[in-house]
């Protein structure tokens, strides 16, 4: 995470706001990670999605499979459609 949002913090800032970090280790929930909170876990994206009016989000799954991703992706993707 930390070196995602370094870079979008310094080379895309005036176009991305980073509003939450999502991670499922309940250790880091809010936690700041070079400024920014951990909100939540993948359980919580759709609400915190609503909650911080989320256009885009970037992903950072290092450990999930390509299944895993895709379900969270349409998660994110069917919110959006509503």
């Amino acid at each position: 995470f930390e070196e995602i949002i370094r870079n979008i913090k310094q080379t895309m800032n005036e176009k991305y706001n980073v509003v939450g970090i999502i991670d499922d280790n309940k250790a880091r929930l809010h936690c700041l990670i070079n400024g920014v909170e951990v909100v939540g876990n993948r359980n919580d994206i759709v609400k915190i999605c609503k909650e911080k009016n989320v256009d885009e989000i970037f992903f950072a799954i290092s450990k999930a499979n390509k299944k895993r991703k895709r379900e969270i992706f349409f998660t994110f993707f069917s919110h959006t459609q509503q």
